[in-house]
Parts: C-alpha cells; structure tokens; sequence
C-alpha cells in the first residue's frame, strides 16, 4: 500500500524547491518610506518626492505599491542612480 505525503517525500519535495526557486537566491533589501530615505541622505522629504515623479529625468528607483511608495535600501539599483547622481557610498 502506498502512502501519500510521508515526511521523506516532504522533506525531499522541499529541498529541490528551495534550490530551484528564485526566492532562494534572492537578495533581501530593507524597504524604506520617502521620511526614512529622506532622514538617511539627510535631504528634505520633498526633494525625495519630487525625485520619484516620472515626470522627473532620472526618477530615483522605487516601488510603487497603490498609493504607498517604498525603496529597497542598498539595492543595485538604488546605489547605481546614487552614483549617477554624484552620491558617495
């Protein structure tokens, strides 16, 4: 009689998930509000808000979530536009 769902299939199934995934080898960034990323660069939140409009030339790189904007700290592409604009890192 076979059984369904024994904890070595389980255990199986599950490790070849997690090595095939890309959750699994994918980068964890601490997101930040506008006011954190503002009070990190040490520049008015307003500066911030204007630079994420797309009508911007080089709007700063977020993630726009309904009405609620978020940025991945230390993310590639947040260093890269820091770096375009003359940041230091």
């Amino acid at each position: 009689m076979k059984t369904n769902g024994s904890a070595a299939d389980n255990s199986t199934r599950t490790s070849a998930l997690d090595a095939d995934t890309p959750a699994a080898t994918a980068q964890h960034y601490d997101l930040l509000t506008p006011d954190e990323l503002a009070q990190r660069w040490k520049v008015p939140v307003s500066w911030v808000r204007t630079n994420i409009q797309s009508r911007c030339e080089d709007p700063i790189p977020c993630i726009r979530l309904g009405r609620y904007v978020k940025f991945q700290w230390d993310s590639p592409h947040l260093l890269s536009w820091w770096r375009r604009r003359g940041g230091q890192v």
